[in-house]
């Protein structure tokens, strides 16, 4: 029986990626684990490095501009406990891979995965680079591309052998609701 797929995202401004910081990288000594990178990063430096590199704009960049977009990707936890920890780990990867190649990996700062937690889920940081190297979330999240991402990711799990369907909850609430029922 299919489980539900959820991708969810939301955006960061600078004053809201400490915090984030904090979440994704308690408990990486233990069981949690970054497919990015090796060690803790520092986000902050990290996303206006990214910026510096990337941003090829001559105006400057509003101070509160949505620096980081971030992707919260999971399923049903019976769709966990159903797979080996190593098939766990390669659904996370292919998701990861989904994205690099739809938004750049140069544009992903980290994809903390979560085993702690009552729920396995994946944490996808994503500094928001436009085709044409401005900064702007808005451009590339509109809900029409939030849809079709939604629908994409979820083709792209299927064809990788997973067995997973489209989530029927629509908006942040409703996640939160459901990961924390489950």
């Amino acid at each position: 029986m299919s489980s539900f797929f959820i991708i969810r995202m939301q955006k960061l401004k600078a004053s809201d990626i400490q915090e984030v910081q904090f979440h994704n990288q308690q408990g990486m000594e233990s069981i949690n684990y970054d497919l990015v990178n090796k060690r803790k990063i520092d986000y902050i430096k990290a996303v206006e490095s990214r910026i510096e590199q990337a941003v090829l704009t001559k105006k400057k960049i509003r101070r509160d501009a949505v620096r980081l977009c971030e992707f919260l990707i999971t399923s049903e936890s019976k769709f966990f406990e159903n797979l080996s920890v190593k098939n766990k780990k390669r659904f996370f990867i292919k998701a990861l891979e989904f994205l690099q190649e739809k938004y750049g990996a140069e544009n992903i700062i980290y994809a903390s995965v979560h085993n702690e937690e009552k729920l396995s889920h994946m944490h996808v940081g994503l500094v928001p680079i436009t085709a044409d190297y401005r900064l702007n979330a808005n451009h590339i999240f509109s809900r029409l591309n939030l849809a079709m991402l939604q629908d994409d990711i979820l083709n792209y799990m299927i064809e990788e052998g997973f067995d997973l369907k489209r989530s029927v909850l629509n908006n942040q609430e409703d996640i939160e609701k459901y990961l924390y029922s489950i």
